[in-house]
């Protein structure tokens, strides 16, 4: 990834480096979104869905007997991969609200891989004009875009973090 860095072409006008490497950064996510999900991202399901009953994921944990009907009902594969299913929802707000409309949807693991690597796009499009506007060297989109372990997490596993990034969620 640094000779990508260090040998990038700077020549280029700053609309066709940005475009370059957000293909490059995006198509690393297109490839891993096949990979197989984190289990962060079953609570995520979880949490929106229950909302979505009309229950408040901060008060109650996946493994709460109010929630048994909907734990060994077709959800079910999802709750089994919950971890730490005596915690309730450690999320901000506004996470919960993205997991209870994406949970609305559809509760499906790539569905939110897929919202999570749009947003991650989102944050390189943000994280590009700032670099446009600071007049910093356009390559150093690259540590971020083409970084083996964000592409990992964010696309492979489903992690939210380029969304909170974009948002500017704590």
């Amino acid at each position: 990834m640094l000779t990508l860095v260090y040998r990038f072409p700077e020549h280029l006008d700053h609309y066709r480096a940005f475009l370059l490497i957000i293909i490059l950064g995006f198509t690393g996510r297109a490839i891993l979104l096949f990979y197989p999900p984190g289990n962060d991202i079953y609570r995520y399901i979880w949490e929106g869905y229950i909302q979505n009953q009309g229950f408040n994921p901060y008060i109650y944990a996946p493994d709460d007997p109010a929630l048994a009907t909907i734990a060994n009902g077709d959800l079910y594969p999802i709750w089994n991969s919950i971890n730490h299913k005596s915690f309730s929802a450690i999320y901000p707000p506004f996470s919960l609200l993205v997991f209870r409309l994406l949970a609305g949807i559809r509760p499906d693991p790539m569905l939110f891989k897929i919202f999570m690597v749009l947003m991650d796009v989102l944050l390189m499009i943000i994280l590009a004009l700032i670099i446009k506007i600071k007049k910093l060297p356009k390559r150093q989109l690259l540590l971020y875009a083409c970084n083996p372990l964000v592409i990992l997490f964010i696309a492979g596993e489903g992690h939210m973090d380029g969304m909170q990034a974009g948002c500017g969620e704590v």
